[in-house]
């Protein structure tokens, strides 16, 4: 994908440096899952020295304060499983919601 977006940004500004020489900016989620059948965006392309270049540069802010969820405390529960550090307490939170080997489906906002 980075790749894709340097060659257009070239080919529209008609330049040869990397990303047409414009700032970009990448916004992403590392909790999501890859493209089905893709590699990572910040993957370069097979036998391609664009790894390097693609680096150059690069300077990268990770936001820490949830903001996608009312219920911070679920969320953090749910990043917590992400990364395999849940706690008793969490799989005690999880538990109570599953009803005979099905999800509960609740109204409460997540």
């Amino acid at each position: 994908m980075a790749n894709y977006m340097h060659q257009r940004y070239c080919d529209v500004r008609g330049v040869r440096q990397w990303m047409a020489n414009l700032h970009t900016l990448f916004v992403g989620d590392f909790f999501q899952v890859r493209p089905i059948g893709e590699k990572w965006i910040f993957h370069a392309p097979f036998c391609s020295g664009l790894h390097a270049v693609v680096h150059e540069g690069v300077r990268m802010f990770e936001l820490t304060q949830i903001m996608r969820t009312k219920n911070a405390q679920f969320a953090e529960r749910l990043n917590r499983l992400r990364e395999n550090g849940m706690t008793n307490a969490d799989d005690a939170h999880f538990r109570t919601l599953i009803l005979e080997g099905r999800l509960l489906l609740t109204t409460r906002p997540c």
